[in-house]
């Protein structure tokens, strides 16, 4: 344990966050009589994820940069641009080099701490840091530590998100190594939607994802003529264009859609069309929201009874929960119990989806409580309730 526990600054998280911040502090002479101690739960060394960002200036960073690009690319089955970034360039970094460069960096600053410890709770109002390896006290506390909380806007929406990313090994060359593809729609999307499905799901909250052919029910395809390509190739024919456009049928809009190009009779006089010459969508019906970006179209079924209902609200159960056991420093395999205030909304959703609670938290018991004196308060949904678990 450390013995003098008081402190000028307090960082509460070795990641990303508090790694920046902290070689933003060591840069600045500001602080170099400064006692600053940074908390967390193991030194950081592994490759876990890749940093990326842009920047058009030399940064601190760029000793440890492992690639970076000066070209970008967007694509699809009609469209290809490739362009300059300057002055800007996208830059990548290992994370395994940014933990140890900034480690190093923090190592030789006489004025810093590195303690690995379990936070259990930050108390801003008393300015106390609570950790498994003792209480430590500043007049200011930074926390980088993610905390799922609803957070409420009310001007504007808010937008909660992160990134996941993959390193892939193809067969063949599959990307040009001096450019960066922001986004590549030319090739067929069925196999990569499949071989993510389960990623997919989780991350939109979905039960299910069916792949479906143009010619399902569920899609209701319009096509109009684009303008700025007929236009100027047909003019003088764009009012009798657009009447037999109007009255294409299903299966002709398909076949457009995959041989590329379609001949029709304009004032008796044969002229074949290609798809770019066509604006193509998908309309919305009665229970479903569809989007429609290039070749691919998404529906989502929108009506939700009662046993969607169920598991969504188990779904978000977990959800907080495993974030309390996160925060709670407990191992991935410590067993808990589990209790939950009663709420009318969730004691449904809670029995009928019991098992699959139990099983993705680890819990051997989970008790619904009349009232609960003690728990982190929830809220999701319009449901206000408390949840308390304790290892067992």
């Amino acid at each position: 344990m450390i013995s003098n526990n008081k402190y000028d600054y307090i960082i509460c998280g070795g990641g990303a966050s508090g790694l920046l911040l902290s070689s933003a502090l060591i840069s600045d002479s500001f602080f170099d009589n400064k006692k600053i101690l940074i908390i967390e739960k193991e030194a950081k060394v592994d490759n876990d994820k890749t940093l990326g960002f842009w920047d058009s200036k030399e940064t601190i960073l760029d000793e440890v940069v492992f690639k970076e690009w000066e070209y970008a690319e967007f694509k699809d089955s009609e469209f290809h641009n490739s362009f300059l970034l300057k002055p800007f360039k996208y830059k990548m970094i290992k994370s395994s080099k940014f933990y140890s460069h900034l480690g190093e960096k923090i190592s030789d600053a006489d004025n810093f701490t590195y303690l690995n410890a379990n936070i259990k709770n930050i108390d801003q109002e008393n300015k106390i840091v609570k950790t498994d390896n003792g209480e430590f006290q500043s007049s200011i506390i930074f926390s980088s530590i993610y905390e799922d909380k609803e957070i409420k806007f009310n001007k504007y929406p808010l937008l909660k998100q992160h990134f996941i990313g993959w390193t892939i090994e193809t067969k063949d060359q599959s990307f040009d190594d001096n450019k960066i593809t922001f986004m590549d729609f030319s090739v067929d999307q069925k196999n990569e939607i499949e071989a993510v499905s389960d990623l997919i799901k989780n991350e939109v909250n979905v039960k299910e994802i069916q792949l479906l052919e143009g010619t399902s029910d569920i899609l209701v395809k319009k096509i109009k003529p684009n303008f700025k390509t007929l236009g100027p190739k047909h003019g003088r024919l764009m009012k009798e264009i657009s009447n037999v456009v109007s009255n294409l049928n299903a299966e002709e809009i398909k076949k457009l859609e995959q041989t590329g190009n379609i001949e029709l009779a304009i004032n008796e006089k044969s002229i074949i069309f290609e798809l770019s010459d066509f604006e193509i969508v998908s309309q919305d019906i009665e229970g479903w929201l569809v989007a429609h970006e290039g070749t691919l179209t998404v529906a989502l079924d929108i009506v939700i009874d009662k046993n969607l209902k169920d598991e969504g609200i188990s779904r978000e159960f977990v959800s907080k929960i495993q974030t309390m056991r996160k925060n709670s420093g407990f191992e991935v395999t410590d067993r808990i119990n589990i209790f939950i205030q009663e709420h009318s909304s969730i004691t449904d959703a809670i029995e009928n989806n019991i098992n699959y609670i139990k099983s993705e938290t680890l819990a051997k018991d989970l008790k619904i409580l009349e009232e609960l004196k003690d728990g982190d308060e929830i809220s999701f949904d319009e449901i206000e309730t408390k949840i308390s678990i304790n290892k067992i």
